[in-house]
């Protein structure tokens, strides 16, 4: 289904008033000029429990829509209080890859048949970190330029990212899809879909930079590190998020069969560069409403780097 037409099957929405004509009109307009640059790739996530997230749900529309629209959608990592030290996160990768995934060390037997599956097309990846004596070589990664140690860390946590929860539960990447279906069959009944847009060119010198397990296999095979080939679900076309989706490119979400509109379509002045800068958001009351969430920690984009902030400190991934 075409992202123009799926648009047409839902009653609009912005917080918790029906959109106005001249409101729906502004956001087909909106769309079609995203769709006309054909610079933008639309993304979908089915959150299935958003309370988790917001601490609020689909009961307080005014409130959900306030916090997706101002603070984003983040990774499970934001939950937590503390900081990871990023310096030290490949002997926590190792352990990740050696006790939970070559051992298939999972409690879902579905989980367990997709792993061995992966394993099966990906042998490299099992023989290298069922090897202890290959332990020691692959902690010294953290003594590569931070550059270098940045790709090598997201293209791993990527793939633990993407096997689910019971391999990385504290992820601190995004789970989204190119397919809108597959984001409609990770919803539940007290569920919505986050729609939104990555750029397809230029996305490392911009605010999103998202990541997937093909993105540094090059750079990974070089250094003489396993390499995936097949990813565990490939029918789902996933891609990893990092660190979240930014407000400035969401467009929306759905509940059943309304949608509510990102008000900050309807107030931005449209210009050439929105596919990559995103919608002008007003985050004053971003604080409080972070507050008022489940998340414990936020993060900025800055001069091509992101950086984790929590109320412990700042440090960068």
């Amino acid at each position: 289904m075409k992202c123009g037409k799926m648009f047409k099957q839902f009653e609009f929405y912005v917080n918790d008033q029906s959109a106005s004509q001249k409101e729906q009109q502004q956001f087909f307009s909106f769309i079609k000029s995203l769709k006309s640059s054909k610079r933008v790739r639309f993304v979908f996530r089915g959150n299935s429990n958003i309370i988790k997230y917001y601490d609020t749900d689909v009961d307080n529309i005014p409130l959900l829509s306030h916090c997706i629209f101002c603070i984003g959608d983040k990774g499970c990592y934001f939950l937590q209080k503390k900081l990871i030290d990023f310096k030290e996160i490949f002997p926590v990768i190792w352990n990740k890859f050696n006790d939970k995934v070559c051992k298939l060390n999972f409690r879902s037997e579905q989980t367990k048949q997709h792993v061995l599956h992966f394993l099966k097309c990906n042998p490299e990846i099992q023989q290298y970190f069922s090897n202890e004596q290959n332990r020691k070589s692959f902690e010294c990664i953290s003594d590569l330029p931070i550059e270098d140690r940045k790709k090598v860390a997201d293209y791993y946590l990527s793939i633990l990212h993407t096997i689910g929860k019971s391999a990385n539960g504290k992820s601190f990447f995004l789970s989204a899809s190119k397919n809108y279906m597959v984001a409609d069959e990770f919803k539940g009944t007290n569920s919505i879909i986050i729609y939104g847009w990555l750029p397809k060119k230029g996305i490392n010198n911009h605010i999103i930079k998202y990541i997937d397990v093909e993105k540094y296999s090059s750079f990974v095979k070089k250094i003489g590190l396993p390499t995936c080939n097949v990813p565990i679900y490939p029918e789902q076309r996933e891609i990893c998020i990092k660190c979240g989706l930014l407000p400035n490119y969401i467009i929306g979400f759905q509940h059943d069969n309304k949608f509510y509109i990102n008000p900050n379509i309807l107030k931005t002045q449209w210009h050439d560069n929105i596919v990559y800068d995103g919608l002008d958001i007003d985050q004053k009351n971003f604080n409080d409403l972070l507050t008022k969430s489940k998340y414990s920690q936020s993060f900025i984009y800055y001069d091509g780097d992101y950086y984790l902030i929590s109320v412990n400190g700042v440090n960068g991934v």
